[in-house]
């Protein structure tokens, strides 16, 4: 994973994520949505990264990003891609706890 740091929406096409593995039609994540309980947890769309954040494919989910690669992401590497130009990676570096199905 690439540094937190350094990364802007829309200057980084290889690490703004366009289209994954989800449980809903889409989602708005932002830094401060709290990671889900268990796999696949639906607590209603107001969960925006809970849409994301799912153990697929060998424990985590496929990723096309604007640059047009794919990749494999585990459930917690979600928080630090910018998903969009309010979204804050310095701020969700670090949320707080991972529940043990996500470590």
């Amino acid at each position: 994973m690439h540094s937190a740091t350094a990364r802007r929406p829309g200057t980084q096409p290889s690490v703004t994520p366009l289209f994954l593995d989800t449980m809903w039609r889409g989602g708005g994540p932002y830094p401060e949505d709290m990671p889900p309980n268990f796999n696949g947890e639906w607590i209603g769309a107001n969960a925006e990264m809970h849409h994301f954040a799912m153990a697929r494919h060998d424990k985590g989910v496929s990723l096309l990003f604007f640059d047009s690669l794919v990749r494999f992401s585990r459930p917690k590497d979600s928080w630090v891609l910018p998903w969009h130009q309010k979204y804050n990676v310095n701020a969700a570096a670090q949320p707080v706890g991972f529940p043990d199905w996500m470590n």
